[in-house]
């Protein structure tokens, strides 16, 4: 079959052809239209014993945008001294709910007596990067 017997047929076929090519570009218009499935929700952050999940908020969003779940951090509480005590070591972030505004918080997991501490901090905290987790 050459081209100009396929030119012929197309030719004698013309209103089957426009109709096929009419029926696909409304099927392709219709699938484009259907709603995206939804994104899977987030892993619920796993708690190991002796564990408590703490909210702490951080004064640079930068620093709190580098961070990823599963990091090891070391928080300090940053004095107006320049004395910065070690508050909690070893923290695992688990997420970073809020990076908007001015402040930045992240979820941390941290020994219980940590915890405790974390919440009775004053001041700013600051964070020393010890391990980076799976999603660095």
């Amino acid at each position: 079959m050459g081209l100009t017997s396929i030119r012929s047929l197309l030719r004698r076929r013309r209103r089957v052809v426009a109709a096929v090519a009419t029926a696909l570009a409304v099927v392709f218009a219709l699938l484009s239209l259907r709603p995206q499935p939804p994104t899977p929700p987030a892993p619920i952050p796993v708690l190991e014993s002796g564990e408590v999940a703490v909210p702490i908020v951080i004064d640079s969003p930068a620093i709190a945008a580098t961070l990823v779940p599963g990091d090891v951090i070391d928080v300090f509480s940053v004095g107006s001294d320049g004395y910065s005590p070690l508050v909690a070591a070893d923290a695992r972030v688990i997420e970073r709910p809020g990076l908007d505004g001015p402040d930045a918080v992240v979820l941390i997991a941290v020994r219980e007596s940590a915890g405790r501490a974390l919440a009775t901090a004053s001041g700013r905290l600051g964070i020393v990067i010890r391990q980076r987790g799976q999603g660095a």
